[in-house]
């Protein structure tokens, strides 16, 4: 196997990085952008969850609605509570005058 040396543009750096090169290609106005579109993207996202959140809540209001108007419409008791018991026909001693019963 023959060792190759290396040419020097495949050589690796050795010397450190230069940070005045670095963000020498860096500007204020190129950072605002990017910030002022990162936070355009999320508020966006925001606004389509608190549209979500809105729909969300108008649904159930109208459910509830709904539950309530059919709750006031048939004022049956829930099926675990027991029925009230039903008035038969009046008693032979009930006074027209006082609708409660006389004693006998």
């Amino acid at each position: 196997m023959t060792d190759v040396e290396p040419t020097p543009e495949s050589a690796p750096d050795s010397s450190p990085l230069d940070p005045q090169a670095i963000f020498a290609g860096l500007s204020i106005t190129d950072m605002e952008a990017d910030v002022e579109a990162l936070l355009d993207e999320r508020m966006s996202k925001l606004d389509d969850m608190l549209d979500g959140l809105d729909r969300l809540v108008a649904r159930i209001e109208g459910e509830v609605a709904q539950l309530e108007t059919t709750t006031a419409a048939d004022p049956s008791p829930p099926a675990d509570e027991p029925a009230p018991a039903e008035a038969g026909p009046p008693s032979p001693n009930a006074d027209p005058e006082n609708p409660v019963d006389r004693p006998q």
